[in-house]
């Protein structure tokens, strides 16, 4: 979402409008499960049991923080304690309260997407050692990309990435590990490749959200967001709504695409932890980067009706879409090039749309 935009061109007409500091670039963490639950518990039992150290049990709560929050440094005894004792908590809570999702509490860190780098060659000249850490982070993410993929069809998950709520569950044993095609073609822009229809979701998503900030829509926002964008998302929201109660009113447009929404990274990994399968989709979570190249506009009228926004400067052609039904009094705002690479997230086990979690610089 253009969150930092549309908090850019209404400052400058006197919109109080705050913007949260984005997330960093984040590793894998201990989000990364293993892919069952004797192996993890395992494996942190050794390690807790090696290092020697106590830990204090604390309650839920305080276990659920242990997602909320990044981690910092090197991985520590405590940390291996904290997490084996969540796993327990969530397997245990599952049982007593199979309603509720115990695997559903928010995840504090994202998956290790990347930001694409460029190649240029010249840069081989001038700094060979940037240009081959450039080249084998390009690599790299294309190995996990296709590692990802490969997931998805050998666990039946394919049809999460076109689904906009939770996929139908499937037979594994129908899906055939000689079916790969699509799994090397994660960033074509086609409709028919396999990401074509994660493509089409992601930009009415981008669409709705945006659209939900400038109306101060927070019902809109939180079904479209989660995790710390969330919150971002919903303070331009207050500040939306703050102007409209003063008469004011703002129109956001996405007036074209300069290039096709792009996934540039994609990691997977097992969420859903329970002995019993899910039931709904499967156990899988996704983390999809993804790239938007538009051209968008904010119009900004105070409580008069008067437009305090930049107008589009005479002979300048006018974008608008088949679907973008514009009252006869509105004026049309100045288009803006926005390029944001944004996290999606999808937990196949939950009944939901897929949602916004990240912003990545």
């Amino acid at each position: 979402m253009a969150l930092s935009y549309v908090a850019g061109v209404a400052g400058r007409h006197s919109v109080a409008i705050r913007v949260a500091s984005s997330s960093k670039i984040c590793s894998p963490t201990a989000i990364q499960f293993h892919h069952a639950v004797p192996r993890r518990y395992a494996s942190l039992s050794a390690s807790s049991a090696a290092r020697k150290k106590s830990f204090q049990r604390g309650r839920l709560s305080q276990q659920e923080d242990v997602l909320a929050k990044p981690q910092k440094g090197p991985r520590t005894a405590e940390d291996d304690a904290e997490e084996l004792e969540r796993l327990e908590k969530s397997m245990a809570y599952s049982h007593l309260m199979p309603t509720v999702d115990a695997w559903g509490q928010q995840i504090g860190e994202t998956l290790d997407v990347v930001l694409p780098r460029t190649f240029d060659a010249k840069l081989w000249a001038k700094d060979p050692k940037q240009a081959y850490s450039d080249l084998k982070g390009r690599i790299f993410n294309s190995v996990k990309n296709i590692v990802a993929l490969l997931t998805l069809r050998s666990e039946g998950g394919v049809s999460t990435l076109s689904a906009v709520m939770a996929p139908p569950r499937l037979d594994k044993s129908d899906v055939s590990w000689s079916r790969l095609s699509g799994i090397f073609s994660t960033s074509s822009t086609k409709d028919s490749a396999i990401m074509g229809p994660l493509r089409a979701i992601a930009l009415d998503a981008y669409e709705q959200l945006n659209k939900g900030v400038a109306n101060g829509d927070d019902k809109v926002v939180a079904q479209h967001t989660t995790s710390r964008y969330q919150t971002q998302a919903l303070e331009l929201c207050k500040s939306a709504r703050s102007k409209k109660r003063r008469g004011g009113r703002m129109f956001w447009t996405l007036d074209r695409l300069v290039e096709p929404v792009t996934v540039v990274s994609v990691r997977v990994t097992q969420g859903y932890m329970a002995t019993e399968e899910p039931r709904f989709g499967n156990r899988l979570m996704i983390h999809a980067l993804v790239k938007f190249d538009t051209e968008q506009s904010l119009e900004i009228y105070d409580e008069r009706g008067n437009p305090v926004h930049e107008r589009i400067p005479e002979g300048e052609p006018v974008w608008i879409s088949d679907t973008d039904k514009r009252e006869s009094w509105r004026v049309p705002a100045k288009s803006k090039r926005v390029v944001e690479y944004l996290v999606l997230e999808k937990r196949a086990w939950v009944n939901g749309p897929w949602q916004f979690r990240e912003q990545m610089w």
